[in-house]
């Protein structure tokens, strides 16, 4: 798989995917088709394992965040769901600054290292560094969703800025149910009778078991 940014072919078509999951409520989808070469940038780029990103003590420090950006949780998730041998991490350095991208091959295309399980996918690090991983990406088409709305917009921008046209489509929303003043037996009461009936067959099988978490 070439990483070079500078390849004379003509460019194919390639979509990324990204979810506004986040501040919006709502998921994307990000498409983008790569316009031709570019010239190389001097920083270091490149692209590594799973293991040897783990190994990388920057990289790491980095992707350190929430459970579904952690190098360790990635590596569970491509061990247990996914082709590890297929799993990429892009990383780019300038000085003290990095990003990194975590990403897998399917097919022949490059996707998000995520599975349906995934609350969110995104980048870490330095944002203003992305355009040079996007340089750096083999030709194709990708797909990343769903992305939180903040990091949608950065990667979107950073497509643009190394060459991709760059489209976004919602493919997810999250709904929130306002509280109301009401507590949780008001709320319980309200739902419809089939379901409280099922929940409590089910509940006094065992199958189903409801506990109220307020912290």
């Amino acid at each position: 798989m070439s990483t070079s940014a500078g390849a004379s072919r003509a460019p194919r078509k390639a979509r990324w995917s990204s979810g506004y999951t986040v501040e919006s409520g709502s998921a994307g989808t990000l498409g983008l088709e790569k316009s031709g070469p570019k010239d190389c940038c001097e920083l270091d780029v490149y692209h590594v394992s799973l293991k040897e990103a783990q190994a990388d003590l920057r990289v790491k420090a980095v992707a350190s965040g929430s459970p579904f950006e952690r190098l360790d949780w990635l590596a569970l998730l491509a061990d247990a769901c996914l082709e590890p041998a297929k799993a990429q991490v892009s990383v780019a350095l300038d000085g003290d600054h990095i990003a990194v991208l975590p990403w897998r091959e399917e097919r022949g295309q490059i996707t998000a290292l995520a599975n349906w399980y995934n609350f969110f996918v995104r980048s870490c690090g330095d944002s203003a560094l992305l355009s040079d991983i996007a340089r750096s990406l083999p030709m194709g088409r990708a797909t990343f969703a769903p992305m939180p709305e903040t990091d949608a917009v950065a990667m979107a921008a950073a497509m643009r800025q190394a060459g991709w046209v760059v489209l976004t489509d919602p493919c997810d929303a999250n709904h929130v149910l306002e509280v109301k003043g009401r507590s949780y037996a008001e709320y319980w009461a309200s739902r419809p009778g089939a379901l409280r009936e099922t929940v409590r067959r089910k509940g006094k099988k065992g199958d189903v078991v409801l506990r109220i978490a307020t912290d």
